[in-house]
């Protein structure tokens, strides 16, 4: 089980950055502990899988701009 502050180490994403996810819906909460999120291994690959995939839009976007009329 890990923490956010160890999932945001793992994955290298801000802390706020899972927390604005998880408020949007975008990335399903974990289960809590003690009021607190706690994460498994599954978790932190979806976390990880949903946060490459922002990249990759972002980076498509970036490289599309200027070529359209």
């Amino acid at each position: 089980m890990f923490s956010m502050q160890d999932l945001s180490r793992k994955i290298g994403v801000p802390y706020y950055r899972i927390v604005y996810a998880h408020q949007t819906g975008r990335l399903p909460e974990p289960s809590r502990w003690k009021n607190q999120r706690v994460y498994d291994d599954g978790d932190v690959e979806r976390a990880r899988e949903y946060f490459r995939s922002c990249a990759d839009r972002a980076e498509r976007s970036e490289g599309n701009e200027g070529t359209q009329p």
